[in-house]
Order: C-alpha cells, then sequence, then structure tokens
C-alpha cells in the first residue's frame, strides 16, 4: 500500500470510530434523560384521538417464514392546568383509550409517551455504535496488516 493508501485508509477508520463514541455518548446521555424525565416528570393521562398502522417486512428472503414490524402512529389529545395540548407520537405498541404521558413542567407541550420516558428507543444507538465500531477496526486493523506488504 502507498503511503497516501495508508493514510486514507487509517482516518477513514478513525471517523467511522468517532462516529461509533458519538452515537453510544447520545445513547447514554438519551438514556440519562429519559431516566430523569420518567423520575421528575408529572403525569397526565392522553387520549388517543387518531391511531395509524404501519407494517413493514423485515426480510428480503423467499422463505415461509416472513418477518414484519408494526409501528404506530398516534394522535393524543391531553389536558395540563385547563389547556387542552395535543401532540403526534410514534409508537411500537398498540395504544388506545386512555394513556399515561410525562408531560414538562415549564412546557405541556413538551411530551413523552411511556415507552420513550422508559428508553425503550435508546439500545438502537448502542447497536449502531458497536457494528460502526467494529466496522473501523476491522478497517484499521486492515490497513495496518497491509503496511509493507507489495502494491498490485
Amino acid at each position: 500500500m502507498s503511503p497516501t493508501e495508508i493514510k486514507h485508509g487509517i482516518l477513514a477508520g478513525l471517523v467511522m470510530l468517532t462516529i461509533a463514541v458519538a452515537c453510544v455518548l447520545y445513547g447514554v446521555l438519551t438514556g440519562i434523560h429519559r431516566k430523569k424525565v420518567a423520575e421528575t416528570y408529572p403525569t397526565t393521562q392522553a387520549r388517543v384521538t387518531k391511531l395509524r398502522e404501519h407494517t413493514r417486512k423485515v426480510s428480503n428472503s423467499d422463505s415461509i417464514k416472513r418477518e414484519y414490524v408494526t409501528t404506530f402512529k398516534v394522535d393524543l389529545e391531553y389536558t395540563v392546568d385547563g389547556i387542552i395540548y395535543t401532540c403526534r407520537k410514534k409508537s411500537m405498541g398498540h395504544m388506545e383509550g386512555l394513556v399515561t404521558v410525562y408531560y414538562h413542567p415549564d412546557n405541556p407541550k413538551k411530551v413523552y409517551i411511556e415507552e420513550e420516558a422508559k428508553g425503550h428507543y435508546v439500545a438502537g444507538w448502542y447497536i449502531f455504535a458497536g457494528i460502526m465500531g467494529g466496522l473501523a477496526l476491522s478497517v484499521i486493523i486492515y490497513v495496518l496488516t497491509q503496511i509493507g506488504k507489495p502494491g498490485e
């Protein structure tokens, strides 16, 4: 490998490693914030006014068993201090009737559904960071093992 290829390979690996670290940091900070929300924010009951279901296939194989993921978009209406607020949220679970929401005491428009407040979405950042970090280390190790070998 030429010195330029080595430099670019290591630089690409370091950039991917930086992205992985940023994802882990974001996951940690989001988890801390969501824990604070669940422990300190007041709750109220919100009424589901509209529910939209979206199902997508996650396996591309033509095998007999196919896997699908269903997500829901819900419109919520809730009251804080006599003022009616509305919001739209995405959920992995089916919601109907009344649901609990956590709202910011100083800004009731900022609201979290239970699965957000309990941090159910945070794990994805760690998975992505692990994949990105593994790829980064693979690139760096590959480049380092190619030093001194003749180019083609």
